[in-house]
This record gives structure tokens, sequence and C-alpha cells, in this order.
């Protein structure tokens, strides 16, 4: 028996995956619950930098993590952290907040054999977003808390959906990698979203991630959702090599982010830093 067109299985995991959304059957996992507790402490004005110290501490990756981020030359300073105490103080519960974040999510969702490669390159596009957009926020005087989340779960939900669809076109086999990551991409930002809801995030990042492709259409997030685009064609620019070049600052949300030439090259000179971030967070 021949097998069917491929547009008659894209149709199917099309379907498929609308169906997920709809129902809130789409798979989506949780962060770990020691991540959950660190996030809950750093949000918590009543919370201690021991209190905080010994909760990181059960997790020995996590904390090798952080001390390792503060060590880094984006963050160290005249004389080298050795307990996490020392890189609480150093980096304040914010950075630890988001370090524990991006470990997590790393851990707990870019891991696909299938999309392994692929995965890598995305993880490393997010780090950049990331670093992007705190650089965006605070050259606006924004507050920059949630900028860093909001840039680096953008994009959060292409691993979710790429494991659904894999899942779903073992049994319609044949079905191209391209294809699946096409897929993906059309529906991640609402996948993204529910994801960040799940996880206790703040209602900036959900919608910022819902709406960074169409920002013009965000209810009330508007400049984070449009500082999320900026800053995803900045990644797209940096690890292509082209962060130098006319276009790499040319983007429609520039003018309503009242970013001019003179903001904008200001921003593009923290290039350097942006990789280093990217580098910490591999």
């Amino acid at each position: 028996m021949s097998a069917l067109p491929q547009r008659n299985h894209e149709a199917t995991l099309r379907q498929a995956i609308e169906q997920e959304m709809e129902s809130d059957g789409l798979e989506l996992p949780l962060l770990p619950s020691g991540a959950m507790q660190i996030l809950e402490l750093c949000q918590s004005p009543d919370s201690s930098a021991a209190a905080l110290s010994t909760a990181v501490h059960r997790d020995p990756a996590l904390a090798a993590h952080v001390l390792r981020v503060a060590n880094s030359t984006a963050y160290a300073g005249s004389s080298p952290v050795v307990s996490l105490q020392q890189a609480i103080g150093r980096l304040g519960q914010r950075t630890i907040a988001e370090i524990v974040v991006a470990v997590s999510v790393k851990g707990a969702v870019f891991d696909l054999p299938e999309f392994r490669s692929e995965l890598e390159g995305l993880w490393k596009h997010a780090a950049a977003a990331g670093a992007w957009a705190r650089e965006i926020a605070r050259h606006r005087r924004r507050s920059v808390d949630a900028a860093l989340l909001c840039g680096l779960l953008q994009n959060v939900g292409m691993p979710v959906l790429l494991k659904s669809l894999t899942i779903q076109a073992r049994a319609l086999g044949g079905i191209p990698k391209e294809k699946l990551w096409s897929l993906a991409e059309e529906y991640h930002p609402a996948a993204g979203s529910r994801l960040a809801r799940l996880w206790g995030l703040p209602d900036q990042v959900t919608e910022a991630i819902l709406y960074h492709h169409e920002f013009d259409t965000a209810p009330t997030r508007g400049d984070e959702a449009r500082m999320v685009a900026l800053s995803d064609q900045l990644s797209t620019h940096l690890l292509a090599g082209t962060i130098e070049t006319p276009e790499a600052g040319e983007h429609p949300s520039t003018a309503d982010l009242n970013l001019y030439p003179d903001d904008l090259a200001a921003i593009l000179e923290t290039a350097p830093d942006v990789l280093r971030f990217v580098e910490t967070m591999r």
C-alpha cells in the first residue's frame, strides 16, 4: 500500500496540534521542584541569601552553574567567588532567578535526540536574545527584571511542539524534519506562552512570548513584545556574523521603542558582552 501524500500528513499533524492546543492536551514539561522553590525564594522580599544558598545547594549542577556565572567575564568582580552566598551577593536574587530558569529550561525542554543539533543552535539564539533584550531594556531605562526572560523564552514553545510532532510523525512515517520544524515555528508562540503561564512567570513574559511576531496586536505589553522581536533579529545577525551590517538594527519596532540610530549603535556595541553571556549559558 502506498504512503499517504505528504500534504495529507501535514494536514493530519496540523489538525492534531490544533486539537491539543484547544483542549489543553499538549504535554507541557514542568520545571524541577527545586527550581520552582528557588524562584519563589527569589521573588519573596523576606528571603535571605542563606536560605537561597541552601536551596541552590540541593542541586549540585545548578550550584556549579551559578558559581561559574558569578565568576564569568560577564559578572566577575575584583576577586573570585568561592561560595554561593558570595555569588548571590554579587549577582542579586533577580539574576539568580534568571540563571535558575535558564539552566532548568535547557535541561527540561531543550533536549530532544531527533533535533539535538538544531536545538543546540536554538538555545544559543535564545541566550543571545535574552541578553539583547536586557540591553535594550537597560538602554531605554526600563525595568530589566523580566527582559532577559522575555528574550530567553521567546522560542521555548519550539522544542515542546517538536516533541509532540515527532511522536505523532512516527505513526505516519516519512515526514521530513524540516516539515516538523516548520509546523513548530508556526504554533510556537501559543505553546510557549502556555508553558510560561504554567511555570508562573510574570504576565509580561507570557504576553511577550505570545505576541513577539505580531507585536502590534499585543493588548497590554506591546513594548515587551517589540523588544523581544528586536532581540530576535539582533541574535540572528550576531550568530551569523553580520551584526555590524546596517540591516542588523533595521526593524519595524525601533520607531515605537523610540530608538534612534545613535541608540541602536550603542546597543550594538554590547555585542561582545552578549557573546560572553551566550558562552556562560552553554
